[in-house]
C-alpha cells in the first residue's frame, strides 16, 4: 500500500503542479524493530504501535509518547468486565467522537487476535501479545463466524460514526454481540 498527497506549488516557484511524493508504509516487523532501537521502547509497547499504526511511522511516534498501551488495555478491560451496555459506556466515559472510533478500533484489532488465534495462524502476529492469556480465553468464545460478523459490525458502526450517529447507540450494537 502506498500513500500519496499532492504537493501543491504556487506558479510563482515556476515548478509544474500537482507533484505527487509517494511514500510506502513500513512492515508491522520493521516498525516495530525501528520503535524499538530508536526510541527504545519495549517489544510489547512498539508491538503495539507498529500494527495499530497500520505501517505509518508518523501515527507510531504521535502516539508513542502518550499512554496508548495503558489506554488500549484499560478500554479491552471495560469491554471484558462490563456486565451490560451501561457499564461499559460508563466505564470509558467518552468526551468525543474520535474516542469512540478509536476504542472502536482498539476492539477491531482484539478480535482481529482472537481471530488469529482460533484459526492457529501464531502469535506473532498478535497486537494485544501482552494480553495473550485474555486472548486464549477469549478464542473459545466465539466461533469465526461470529468473530468476523462482530468486525464487521464495528467497522460499519465506524463508518456510521462519520455520517453523525449518535457515538452512544453505536456502541450499544457492538456490546450486545
Amino acid at each position: 500500500m502506498e500513500l500519496r498527497f499532492s504537493l501543491r506549488c504556487s506558479s510563482w516557484l515556476g515548478l509544474p503542479e500537482p507533484r505527487f511524493l509517494r511514500f510506502s508504509l513500513f512492515s508491522s516487523c520493521e516498525l516495530e524493530q525501528l520503535l524499538v532501537r530508536e526510541y527504545g521502547l519495549s517489544k510489547s509497547k512498539s508491538s503495539f504501535l507498529a500494527n495499530f499504526s497500520g505501517g505509518r511511522i508518523g501515527k507510531a511516534i504521535e502516539f508513542k509518547d502518550t499512554d496508548s498501551l495503558k489506554e488500549k488495555n484499560r478500554i479491552i478491560n471495560a469491554y471484558l468486565h462490563a456486565t451490560d451496555f451501561d457499564k461499559f459506556y460508563a466505564n470509558l466515559k467518552f468526551s468525543a467522537k474520535s474516542e469512540v472510533e478509536k476504542t472502536l478500533e482498539i476492539l477491531i484489532n482484539w478480535f482481529r487476535d482472537i481471530l488469529l488465534m482460533k484459526t492457529g495462524l501464531g502469535d506473532s502476529s498478535l497486537m494485544n501479545i501482552d494480553r495473550i492469556t485474555d486472548l486464549a480465553k477469549m478464542k473459545s468464545k466465539y466461533t469465526v463466524k461470529e468473530i468476523l460478523d462482530i468486525m464487521e459490525l464495528m467497522i460499519r458502526i465506524n463508518r456510521l460514526l462519520r455520517v453523525n450517529i449518535n457515538p452512544k447507540l453505536a456502541l450499544a450494537e457492538v456490546k450486545e454481540k
